[in-house]
C-alpha cells in the first residue's frame, strides 16, 4: 500500500465507526512471472482504490459484541489464475479493470466464563469474477474451554463459488470443522482437528476437488 488515510469517530463509549481510503501498487512477484507452470513473464503491477466503513458496537459489558462493515474496491490489472484457451493451459494473467464491493457482518457472544458463540457473514459481488470467490459466506461457530481443554466446531455455508472465470462457473458447499486441544503441561499441548466432516464433494477450481473429511492430530511444544 503506497497511501492510507482514515479516521475513527466514538459517538458512544461502546461504539466507534471508521472511514479508511487506501492506494495500492504490487509488481508482480518472480514465482507469478518466472516459477511454475502457470507462470507469465508479462504480468503488469496491480493497482487499487479501496474504500471501507465500518461499525463496532460492543454491549452487556462487552460479553455481545456486533460489527458492520461496507468496502468497495477499484481495481486494474489485479493478477489471477485461469485456463486460457490460446495456450492450452492454466496460466497467471491480468484481470484489467477490476470492481469488488459488498459487506460483512459479525457477532460474538460470551457465555459465563467458558462458552463463546460467533457468527459471520459476508457477501461479495466480484465484476469481473474471482476465481474461487464466493457470493456469500456464512458460518456459525462454538467455543468452550475449562482448564487446559478446548473445544471447538463450526458451520460454514458458502454459495456461488466461482470455480472457473471463463464460463462463470459456480459452486456451493456446506462444511462442518471441528477442533479439540488439550495442554498436558505448560509446554505440551496436544490437538485434533476435523474438516469438511459431513464429506461434502465441492471445488474452488473447476476440475481440482477439494479434499473430504479429513482428520488431524498433533502436538505443540513451546519453549
Amino acid at each position: 500500500v503506497l497511501f492510507r488515510s482514515g479516521f475513527v469517530f466514538r459517538p458512544l463509549s461502546t461504539g466507534e465507526l471508521k472511514l479508511t481510503a487506501a492506494k495500492g501498487f504490487r509488481v508482480p512477484s518472480l514465482r507469478e512471472m518466472y516459477l511454475y507452470a502457470v507462470a507469465n513473464p508479462d504480468l503488469r503491477p496491480e493497482r487499487l482504490w479501496n474504500y471501507e466503513l465500518a461499525w463496532k458496537h460492543r454491549l452487556a459489558g462487552g460479553r455481545f459484541t456486533y460489527g458492520v462493515n461496507l468496502f468497495y474496491l477499484k481495481a486494474t490489472n489485479l493478477i489471477g489464475t485461469a485456463m486460457v484457451a490460446d495456450v492450452g493451459r492454466a496460466m497467471n494473467y491480468n484481470t484489467g479493470a477490476t470492481e469488488h464491493y459488498g459487506a460483512e457482518l459479525e457477532a460474538a457472544l460470551r457465555l459465563g466464563a467458558h462458552w463463546r458463540l460467533t457468527s459471520n457473514h459476508s457477501y461479495l459481488h466480484t465484476q469481473p469474477p474471482v476465481l474461487a470467490a464466493p457470493e456469500y459466506k456464512g458460518s456459525l461457530g462454538a467455543r468452550y474451554t475449562l482448564a487446559g481443554l478446548e473445544l471447538g466446531a463450526d458451520l460454514t455455508a458458502a454459495t456461488g463459488i466461482c470455480t472457473n472465470v471463463a464460463t462463470e462457473s459456480r459452486e456451493h458447499a456446506v462444511l462442518l470443522n471441528a477442533s479439540t486441544a488439550y495442554r498436558v503441561l505448560p509446554q505440551l499441548r496436544l490437538w485434533v482437528r476435523g474438516e469438511n466432516l459431513l464429506a461434502q464433494r465441492y471445488e474452488l477450481v473447476e476440475g481440482y476437488p477439494m479434499p473430504r473429511a479429513t482428520v488431524m492430530a498433533g502436538l505443540r511444544v513451546t519453549f
